[in-house]
């Protein structure tokens, strides 16, 4: 069952775009006023950007927004938690706890479109392997049939 939306989120996917735009008005504020060069101006701006997609990609720093911004979103639920996992990685980014007293588990993230789901844990087939869980739904109607959440990784 969908419990709450989230999809404000994926405007953080659209922060690289922003930065980009801030040097397209920079580069255009030169060549308007300050009569640099057209073609070092333009130059300069491509090197911009890919520095900037560069950055957004190489360090996932939408997937550490989201991520941050869905575990503060989570700590203000009145519910106890257990099983808490948090990721971004891998493209993948979301939330995932279980509730001890009512036998439910919350899971949120780009898998559904950043909407929570809350479902008893009874009516999943639950598999993992050294780095994935998966959960099957075998009983019951719901808008989410399968998915998977990613364990933290082990420090040793």
């Amino acid at each position: 069952m969908k419990s709450k939306e989230y999809n404000y989120i994926k405007l953080c996917y659209l922060i690289k775009y922003v930065f980009i735009a801030i040097f397209v008005i920079r580069a255009l504020f030169f060549v308007i006023f300050l009569e640099k060069e057209t073609s070092d101006v333009i130059i300069g701006l491509i090197i911009w950007s890919a520095i900037i997609l560069y950055i957004f990609k190489g360090f996932n720093l939408e997937g550490s927004l989201i991520r941050r911004e869905l575990k503060r979103r989570m700590e203000k639920l009145p519910i106890p938690k257990e099983n808490n996992f948090s990721w971004s990685e891998k493209g993948e980014t979301g939330v995932f706890f279980t509730d001890p007293e009512k036998g439910t588990f919350w899971f949120c993230s780009n898998q559904t479109n950043y909407d929570l789901y809350v479902y008893p844990i009874m009516e999943f087939k639950i598999y993992e392997n050294n780095t994935t869980i998966f959960f099957e739904k075998i009983a019951g109607d719901c808008d989410l049939k399968k998915f998977k959440i990613l364990k933290p990784k082990q420090e040793n």
